[in-house]
């Protein structure tokens, strides 16, 4: 319930749709009492970090304390890929491969992974899940056009881990592999990604990347 409370933080809940989450097999009467005793629980053990109330009933629903300082890592990296954003839009390049680093960073794994069949956190763990890919893809380009192809590997690598099936990732690789001279390496991440591709897609490499193959081999006998 404080897992829920804090995720939807900028709402309040009714008591209602909190049992209709929690306890939604069992009749009212009984998803009511199993709620009180929920709430009662949460707010004892809240009561040992806090002197405020931490879950306060307010107009007929439920929320965190607005008056409480709630740190979320969450916030934390919302707020980095805006200043990105922001700076990428003043022209910043620094600034914007900064914030995009550190967004990388505070980012470590799936919201709330350790309740994986949870519906209600599916929709903002995949949100995101996508707003990460979004960051990574950003800042690889980034570096790409920068020419620090080996922090482009970096987090195409990190893209990979997300999904391994990426073929603009492997392209990535393949390129900062040819570009740093590691032409046998670059050979080699088209094999893995025919092999990602073959085992989990039952398909083979796109003429892109195909292409790309090609041109790393005519350019290495050239």
């Amino acid at each position: 319930m404080f897992k829920y409370l804090l995720t939807y933080r900028d709402r309040r809940c009714s008591r209602d749709v909190l049992m209709d989450e929690f306890w939604p097999d069992v009749s009212p009467d009984q998803a009511r009492n199993r709620f009180h005793v929920a709430l009662s629980a949460l707010r004892r053990s809240l009561r040992t970090v806090s002197d405020i109330a931490v879950v306060e009933f307010r107009e007929g629903a439920y929320e965190l304390n607005p008056e409480l300082d709630v740190q979320v890592d969450v916030d934390h990296f919302e707020g980095l890929v805006k200043s990105a954003e922001r700076a990428q839009s003043d022209g910043d390049s620094e600034a914007t491969i900064a914030c995009y680093a550190q967004a990388v960073a505070v980012y470590r794994g799936d919201l709330l992974a350790e309740t994986p069949y949870d519906d209600w956190a599916l929709l903002p763990r995949e949100t995101l899940r996508v707003t990460y890919l979004d960051v990574l893809d950003r800042l690889a380009a980034l570096h790409l056009a920068g020419g620090s192809f080996g922090r482009c590997i970096a987090v195409a690598q990190l893209i990979l881990q997300q999904d391994p099936c990426r073929e603009d990732a492997h392209r990535l690789l393949m390129r900062c592999y040819a570009a740093q001279g590691r032409i046998h390496e670059a050979l080699r991440q088209f094999e893995l990604c025919s092999r990602a591709l073959a085992t989990t897609l039952g398909s083979g490499p796109s003429r892109a990347t195909t292409a790309l193959l090609h041109s790393i081999r005519t350019s290495r006998r050239d």
